[in-house]
């Protein structure tokens, strides 16, 4: 019978001791899976790990990072927001009110629409760079691997490496 019961406090605590380890090793562990919600004004949300991110602004002036594997789906509907994208995976940011910024130097497909115009989008990773429905005072800079487009024609817009 003692055999029995030190056995079974040897599994116990070899349980315990495993279980200790890995919560130390995950102490760093990546999230995984998808993410959606919103951000406040002013507020900065970041999309890391592994999974796709929807985050919409609750008015105007959030700050996005995507800096994960996984795709990114960011609305701003009253516009000022600014989105990074560093991680691997394509980016796309809405910008119904216009002023909006994007930074790009990850890799995968970013897009910018900006039908409220004065929007800004700098690219410098590889993939595919597209800033779209803006018709005045927005700039483009690409110096992509991949491909740039953009269908501001006015002589307001500014664009460079194209």
């Amino acid at each position: 019978m003692q055999h029995a019961s030190t056995t079974s406090i040897r599994r116990r605590s070899f349980a315990a001791g495993l279980m200790a380890a890995l919560g130390l090793a995950c102490g760093n562990c990546v999230p995984i899976g998808d993410k959606d919600g919103s951000c406040e004004p002013g507020e900065r949300c970041v999309c890391s790990g592994i999974g796709n991110c929807t985050y919409d602004c609750n008015g105007s002036g959030c700050h996005f990072v995507c800096d994960g594997i996984g795709n990114c789906d960011l609305t701003c509907d009253e516009g000022d927001c600014t989105a990074r994208f560093e991680g691997k995976g394509n980016g796309s940011l809405s910008c119904a009110g216009g002023g909006c910024m994007v930074y790009s130097v990850g890799t995968g497909n970013r897009s910018l629409d900006c039908p409220g115009d004065y929007c800004s989008m700098r690219c410098s990773g590889t993939g595919n760079c597209e800033l779209t429905g803006c018709s005045e005072y927005c700039e483009f800079h690409c110096r992509e691997l991949g491909n740039c487009s953009q269908t501001c024609t006015d002589d307001t817009c500014i664009t460079d490496g194209l």
